[in-house]
């Protein structure tokens, strides 16, 4: 049985390594860490399950917003055109399905920006570094295990302002 694989996607490798080792640690879930947005690119590619249908083995990605090459937001809004793009070429008819066969997001930041927050496309959560682990497993549990309205009214909103930016039909 395959845990939930988790994607760190941080530019400061020792502590993107740390924190997918202690993700690994719970027992719970995989986790594999990344230093470049190109990187979560390629992992998110290899762990497609099937070629018609736009699921993948990632259940989450923590994302660091600040990265060189290409930041955080930049990462969200590209997520976003490749998953249209993998709807639209899909069996997946169904707006229900589309939402949930979305990848949830966690930002990391060390800055407190509440502005760029706002602005933030499609995040389920943000976490201020340095990342406290109750706070980041309790975080992974709801979106990951919990599920539960909280979740699934967040993946709604997701869902709506992916429609609302032109990404979803």
């Amino acid at each position: 049985m395959f845990k939930p694989l988790i994607l760190v996607v941080d530019d400061e490798k020792d502590f993107a390594d740390r924190l997918a080792q202690n993700i690994r640690l719970t027992g719970e879930y995989d986790a594999k860490a990344v230093y470049r947005a190109k990187d979560a690119f390629l992992e998110i590619e290899k762990n497609k399950w099937f070629l018609d249908i736009p699921k993948n083995r990632i259940a989450c990605i923590i994302l660091d917003i600040k990265m060189p090459e290409m930041d955080g937001m930049q990462f969200l809004e590209k997520l976003w055109k490749i998953r249209q793009e993998e709807y639209e070429n899909s069996i997946i008819e169904s707006n229900l399905d589309q939402m949930k066969a979305f990848i949830p997001v966690i930002i990391l930041s060390a800055w407190e920006d509440n502005e760029k927050w706002k602005r933030t496309p499609r995040k389920l959560a943000y976490l201020r570094k340095p990342v406290k682990e109750d706070e980041l497993y309790s975080v992974l549990d709801r979106i990951i295990v919990g599920g539960g309205p909280e979740i699934e009214n967040m993946k709604t909103e997701v869902y709506s302002k992916g429609k609302e930016r032109g990404f979803l039909k």
